[in-house]
C-alpha cells in the first residue's frame, strides 16, 4: 500500500514538473510581455528573466566544477594504474632474474626523454645499453610523467641472478606524477629487491 502511494506521489510530481518545463519552454518561445515574465501563469506568478539567468549561471558553475573534479579523478586513477603496472613489471623482471631466464639478469629501463612520452622497457643483460630489450616500450598514460628520473634522464633497475637483489645492493625509487603537479606516487625497491608503492 505504501509503495502504491509512493508511486502515485512520484507520478504526480513528475506530471507537475513536466507541466512546469512546458510552461517555461512556451514562455521562451512567445515574446516577452511588458512585465518581463518568461512564465506567466493565470495567477500572475512566474519566473523573471533575471531569475532564469541566475539559475542557469549556477547550473553552469556546478557543471564546470563537476567536470574538473571528474577530470582530476580520471588522472589520479591513471596515476594509480601506471604505478601498479610499473610495480608489476619490476616484480616480473625480478622473478626472471631469480629463475635465470635465458641465463641472464633482468632489469627495467625508465626514460624521461625531452619531446616524447616517458616510457619504460624490460631488458636482460648487464645494462640497457649493452643488453637486449625484451618486449615493447610502454609509455605512461596521458597527463602522467616521470619525476624521477628527471627530464632528459633515465634509470635502470637491474636484479642479480639467483638472489634477485638489486645490482649494487642499494635501494632505489621511481616517482611518477601528474603533469599539473597536484599528485605523485613513489615506487620503492628496497635493498632486498622488494617492490612497493
Amino acid at each position: 500500500m505504501k509503495k502504491l502511494k509512493l508511486f502515485k506521489n512520484l507520478y504526480e510530481y513528475l506530471l507537475f514538473f513536466a507541466a512546469e518545463v512546458f510552461k517555461i519552454i512556451e514562455g521562451l518561445i512567445n515574446p516577452l510581455n511588458s512585465k518581463s515574465y518568461i512564465l506567466n501563469s493565470r495567477n500572475g506568478g512566474g519566473f523573471t528573466l533575471i531569475e532564469l539567468v541566475i539559475s542557469i549561471s549556477i547550473l553552469v558553475i556546478l557543471a564546470a566544477v563537476g567536470g574538473i573534479n571528474l577530470l582530476n579523478y580520471r588522472l589520479r586513477r591513471g596515476l594509480e594504474s601506471d604505478a601498479q603496472k610499473i610495480s608489476s613489471a619490476l616484480r616480473e623482471v625480478r622473478n626472471r632474474s631469480v629463475t635465470q631466464l635465458d641465463g641472464n639478469q633482468w632489469g627495467v629501463h625508465f626514460e624521461n626523454p625531452t619531446g616524447t612520452a616517458d616510457f619504460y622497457q624490460t631488458f636482460y643483460g648487464a645494462s640497457y645499453a649493452s643488453g637486449t630489450a625484451s618486449g615493447n616500450k610502454i609509455t605512461l598514460s596521458n597527463g602522467i610523467i616521470f619525476l624521477d628520473p628527471v627530464s632528459n634522464g633515465f634509470k635502470d633497475i637491474i636484479f642479480l641472478k639467483v638472489s634477485g637483489l638489486p645490482v649494487f645492493g642499494i635501494s632505489s625509487a621511481l616517482v611518477i606524477g601528474l603533469i599539473s603537479g597536484s599528485a605523485s606516487t613513489t615506487i620503492n625497491i628496497d635493498a632486498q629487491g622488494k617492490v612497493s608503492y
